[in-house]
């Protein structure tokens, strides 16, 4: 579980902000979050605030960060923006973890001007209750008292190589008797081709699916029997190869989802491009969290509620409230403009965002707000502007 993330210098987000999952003992009070290693920790952190505020920076910044961190040994064309109008100062991730209900961990990494200046991976000591380096970086110098890099393996840490994706793509963390999986586990819908890869249309999502679940018919099982539970009038699904189309990839092989309807007497079969894009995102949606679900992980979701019905997205949230589906304490971190979503969640679960300058981000939790209670409405005082993070929208004339 991610007990925190903080970003400094990242698109809008110019001071350091935080995205703070954990609490004090007395706030726990729900399923909403649960305790690991005498930490207790949210399950649910639900960003709100008026378009361009940030929100959506807010997801870039840890979706990139994250797969930055793990991949950048194997992809080179990363870059990494800064604040647009400080360029040239460092940007700077950090993150606490926990990893399988045992270790915890704390990370951090800064770039200047896309290349790594710094980089530190701890663990926490739980006898002293201090952190101990696993590794620190200064430039392309790592040192370690606990991984010894092969001489040969030296020239491959490049300027933006993270230690930790170097390190975890040759078996060294492995070889060192350290296992974190967590930045595997990360599900998103989060658009960061400005920083990671190309944008991916629709089809191409659609056809990565259909070849995940004919690989995996118990995925399958469980989809088909979401979409029957929740009443999109699909009674089954299949895989079909589908035919080239010079407007489409140049993939031979792309699959369809064909959605099965019937009404007692007829039968029709529909590609699933062609239902509606409640349906096509839920189904999307449902897939990723059946596995964060199965597995432990985190989904970062950037406007939950999209083409979704409020009683889509409540169900959602439940899935990752209840211990009884939710067993490994995944986590949901998810934008909404839909404040509705507030009244299923705690003060410490709500962070809003505004803009505090004219291209300046300002991030806050809820319960940083003294006077807000515990027994409130926060759907009500949301709307009603008492916590701010409200569009500041002059009246018609």
């Amino acid at each position: 579980m991610f007990i925190n993330f903080c970003v400094k210098n990242f698109l809008s987000l110019e001071n350091e902000h935080c995205i703070d999952f954990g609490i004090t003992k007395s706030q726990h009070i729900d399923d909403t979050s649960t305790t690991i290693n005498d930490s207790f920790i949210n399950k649910i952190g639900s960003l709100v605030g008026p378009n361009a505020s940030g929100k959506t920076n807010i997801l870039k910044a840890f979706v990139a960060f994250t797969q930055f961190i793990e991949n950048s040994y194997l992809v080179h064309d990363i870059a990494i923006e800064p604040h647009f109008f400080h360029k040239k100062e460092d940007i700077v991730f950090s993150t606490n973890f926990i990893e399988d209900d045992r270790e915890q961990f704390n990370y951090s990494i800064t770039i200047n001007q896309n290349k790594i200046i710094h980089e530190q991976l701890r663990i926490l000591n739980k006898k002293t209750k201090f952190y101990n380096n696993v590794f620190v970086r200064k430039g392309n110098n790592v040192v370690s008292d606990v991984i010894k890099i092969n001489d040969l393996d030296k020239g491959r840490l490049g300027d933006m190589v993270s230690a930790f994706s170097f390190f975890q793509k040759l078996n060294y963390f492995t070889k060192a008797k350290i296992q974190i999986t967590s930045f595997c586990h990360i599900l998103t819908n989060v658009d960061i081709s400005s920083v990671i890869k190309s944008p991916i249309p629709q089809i191409v999502f659609l056809d990565q699916l259909a070849k995940e679940l004919e690989k995996r018919p118990d995925l399958l099982a469980k989809v088909v029997d979401e979409v029957k539970n929740v009443d999109f009038g699909i009674s089954n699904l299949k895989t079909v190869v589908l035919p080239a189309n010079p407007n489409l990839p140049p993939d031979k092989n792309m699959k369809l989802l064909m959605a099965t309807h019937e009404d007692g007497k007829n039968t029709t079969v529909l590609p699933l491009f062609l239902e509606s894009s409640g349906t096509q995102n839920y189904i999307l949606l449902f897939a990723k969290i059946y596995d964060i679900l199965r597995t432990g992980g985190i989904l970062v979701a950037d406007e939950l509620e999209n083409s979704l019905h409020t009683d889509l997205v409540e169900r959602i949230l439940t899935l990752f409230i209840r211990k009884e589906t939710n067993p490994h304490n995944a986590q949901i971190l998810f934008s909404t403009h839909n404040a509705w979503f507030l009244r299923f969640l705690t003060k410490t679960q709500i962070f809003i965002v505004e803009k505090d300058a004219p291209q300046s981000t300002d991030i806050y939790r809820l319960d940083d707000i003294k006077e807000v209670r515990n027994d409130e409405n926060y759907f009500l005082n949301y709307i009603a502007g008492a916590y701010d993070g409200k569009p500041k929208i002059k009246d018609l004339l």
